[in-house]
Protein backbone atom coordinates (compact mmCIF):
# COMPACT_ATOMS: atom_id res chain seq x y z
CA UNK A 1 0.00 0.00 0.00
CA UNK A 2 2.95 2.49 1.04
CA UNK A 3 4.55 2.29 -2.33
CA UNK A 4 1.26 2.66 -4.35
CA UNK A 5 0.92 6.00 -2.38
CA UNK A 6 4.82 6.95 -2.53
CA UNK A 7 4.00 7.18 -6.72
CA UNK A 8 2.46 10.10 -7.66
CA UNK A 9 -0.20 9.22 -9.93
CA UNK A 10 -3.21 10.44 -8.58
CA UNK A 11 -1.87 13.93 -7.01
CA UNK A 12 0.90 15.59 -8.41
CA UNK A 13 4.23 15.98 -7.46
CA UNK A 14 4.13 19.60 -6.69
CA UNK A 15 1.85 18.93 -3.51
CA UNK A 16 4.82 16.81 -2.07
CA UNK A 17 6.66 18.55 0.69
CA UNK A 18 10.82 19.05 -0.62
CA UNK A 19 11.63 17.04 2.99
CA UNK A 20 9.81 13.76 1.42
CA UNK A 21 11.07 14.51 -2.88
CA UNK A 22 14.30 11.80 -1.90
CA UNK A 23 11.57 9.15 -1.27
CA UNK A 24 9.67 9.47 -3.98
CA UNK A 25 12.47 9.94 -6.73
CA UNK A 26 13.70 6.34 -4.82
CA UNK A 27 10.53 5.05 -6.21
CA UNK A 28 11.43 3.03 -9.31
CA UNK A 29 7.97 3.69 -10.64
CA UNK A 30 7.59 7.59 -10.53
CA UNK A 31 10.06 7.58 -13.31
CA UNK A 32 8.02 5.46 -15.38
CA UNK A 33 4.89 7.77 -14.28
CA UNK A 34 6.90 10.53 -15.18
CA UNK A 35 8.27 9.33 -18.67
CA UNK A 36 4.02 8.92 -19.76
CA UNK A 37 3.19 12.05 -17.98
CA UNK A 38 6.22 13.88 -20.26
CA UNK A 39 4.94 11.34 -23.29
CA UNK A 40 0.69 12.41 -23.40
CA UNK A 41 0.81 15.41 -21.40
CA UNK A 42 3.76 17.09 -22.90
CA UNK A 43 3.99 15.49 -26.51
CA UNK A 44 7.37 15.36 -25.83
CA UNK A 45 9.94 12.33 -25.82
CA UNK A 46 10.72 11.11 -22.65
CA UNK A 47 14.22 11.63 -20.79
CA UNK A 48 16.37 8.56 -21.59
CA UNK A 49 17.44 8.86 -17.53
CA UNK A 50 14.01 8.06 -16.43
CA UNK A 51 13.37 4.96 -18.38
CA UNK A 52 17.17 3.44 -17.89
CA UNK A 53 16.80 3.64 -13.95
CA UNK A 54 13.42 1.41 -14.11
CA UNK A 55 15.32 -0.58 -16.23
CA UNK A 56 18.34 -0.84 -14.08
CA UNK A 57 16.12 -1.33 -11.11
CA UNK A 58 14.47 -3.71 -12.74
CA UNK A 59 17.44 -5.66 -13.96
CA UNK A 60 18.61 -5.78 -10.39
CA UNK A 61 15.80 -7.41 -9.00
CA UNK A 62 15.32 -9.50 -12.05
CA UNK A 63 19.23 -11.02 -11.05
CA UNK A 64 18.43 -11.13 -7.03
CA UNK A 65 15.40 -13.28 -7.67
CA UNK A 66 17.11 -15.36 -9.93
CA UNK A 67 19.70 -15.97 -7.57
CA UNK A 68 17.23 -16.17 -5.08
CA UNK A 69 15.16 -18.92 -6.47
CA UNK A 70 18.50 -20.80 -7.95
CA UNK A 71 19.68 -20.64 -4.09
CA UNK A 72 16.19 -22.44 -2.97
CA UNK A 73 15.43 -24.31 -5.79
CA UNK A 74 15.81 -27.66 -4.27
CA UNK A 75 12.92 -26.56 -1.25
CA UNK A 76 11.01 -24.39 -3.83
CA UNK A 77 8.28 -27.11 -4.76
CA UNK A 78 7.78 -28.26 -0.80
CA UNK A 79 6.76 -24.96 -0.60
CA UNK A 80 4.67 -24.06 -2.64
Amino acid sequence: MAWMYLTPIIYPESIVPERYRPFINLNPFTALVRSYRRIFLEGLAPRLAQPAYFTAVAVVAFCFGYWWFAKTRRNFADVI
